[in-house]
């Protein structure tokens, strides 16, 4: 049996929060989300967008909450090191633009003006200190 533990009248906010209750290990579903998506004027009759939990689960599912409620979720993003940029392999250069051959600018130019899309993401990119070319990866 499933125990709601929070409403959202946006959808986004309750995925936030499902995604918050896997990332500890709590299996979590969303309720009604359809529902407010399709016509969000509806929102408040409906209820919101319900997030429930397994009934056995609901306290420490709370926790989980009062704990981003708190700031402790974004206290610890603030205490990782963010990655850090990427360098030259040539250099060390930190600055980069993105480089692509002609034959892919020449493809990209002949799909946009078939289909209407747009260009490839680059493979590559350029330092723009020594101007060596790297292949990016994924």
């Amino acid at each position: 049996m499933y125990v709601t533990i929070a409403t959202y009248n946006n959808p986004v906010e309750a995925h936030i929060s499902r995604g918050l209750m896997e990332s500890e290990g709590i299996p979590a579903r969303l309720e009604s989300e359809h529902h407010v998506w399709a016509n969000w004027q509806m929102s408040q009759a409906l209820g919101g967008v319900r997030v429930l939990v397994p009934a056995p689960m609901v306290n420490q599912a709370r926790e989980v909450l009062s704990r981003r409620d708190n700031g402790e979720f974004e206290a610890v993003l603030f205490e990782q090191d963010i990655a850090a940029a990427p360098k030259c392999g040539v250099c060390g250069g930190e600055s980069f633009t993105h480089a692509r051959s002609w034959m892919a600018i020449f493809t990209g130019l002949a799909v946009w003006l078939s289909t209407g899309t747009v260009f490839p993401i680059p493979k590559e990119r350029r330092c723009k200190t020594c101007g060596a070319i790297e292949v990016m990866k994924e």
